[in-house]
């Protein structure tokens, strides 16, 4: 099972980021280049292999999916 040892109640949301972004058409390095976050941590925080993201890394990828209107 998945989790993330700081935020486990988070994992929905983060699992739903990847329809969300197809959906909208964005690459994973496009919403590191909108969010300003390297590609690495995008895609270990989407894949779920960071198990301690920052709540502004979270915060900064849900803005960019939402102002994407996914």
């Amino acid at each position: 099972m998945k989790r993330l040892s700081k935020y486990p109640f988070l994992i929905p949301v983060i699992e739903n980021w990847k329809p969300r972004a197809k959906k909208a058409k964005l690459t994973q390095k496009k919403i590191a280049k909108l969010t300003g976050i390297s590609e690495v941590t995008i895609s270990n925080t989407i894949n779920l292999k960071n198990q301690n993201p920052k709540l502004s890394t979270i915060q900064r990828i849900e803005d960019v999916l939402t102002s994407y209107g996914v």
